[in-house]
C-alpha cells in the first residue's frame, strides 16, 4: 500500500534564535540541511515529491511516497527515520567536540534531545 509521507527535523526557531551571527546561522542552516540529506539518502523511498532533487541546500523537511503493507509498519519506518537522524546529529555534534572527556554529566543525552523530527503519514487512495 501507498502513503504519504511527512518527514520534518526542528527545532528551526531554536537555531535561528541562537545565532549570534551570520555564520552561526548559515552553520544552523547547514547542520538541518544535512540531517535532511542524510534522512533521504538512508531512507527506503519510492518517490520524492519534495524538496526537489539535486539541491544543494535542503529544507527541514520532505516529502514522499512510500510502500509498507500495514499501518504498523510505517510507524515501524518513521521511527526508524526519526532515529537515524537522532544518530546521525549526535554524531556530528561529539565529532566536533575537541574534549569529549570534559563533557558535563548529562551532556550527551543532552545533545540526544536537541533535535526534534515529526512524521505523519496517510494511505493514499490509488484512484487518485
Amino acid at each position: 500500500m501507498k502513503y504519504l509521507f511527512l518527514f520534518t527535523i526542528g527545532p528551526v526557531q531554536t537555531f535561528i534564535a541562537q545565532a549570534r551571527k551570520t555564520r552561526d546561522l548559515y552553520r544552523g542552516s547547514s547542520i538541518l540541511s544535512e540531517l535532511t540529506a542524510h534522512a533521504l539518502e538512508t531512507a527506503d523511498l519510492k518517490e520524492i515529491i519534495f524538496p526537489a532533487r539535486g539541491l544543494k541546500s535542503k529544507p527541514n523537511r520532505f516529502i514522499a511516497i512510500i510502500e509498507k503493507n500495514s499501518d504498523e509498519e510505517v510507524k515501524l519506518f518513521g521511527n526508524e527515520m526519526a532515529d537515524k537522524v537522532r544518530e546521525k546529529y549526535t554524531s556530528m555534534a561529539m565529532g566536533s567536540l575537541s574534549d569529549r572527556e570534559n563533557l558535563p554529566q548529562g551532556g550527551e543525552s543532552q545533545i540526544d534531545r536537541a533535535v526534534e523530527t515529526f512524521w505523519a503519514a496517510v494511505p493514499m487512495d490509488s484512484e487518485e
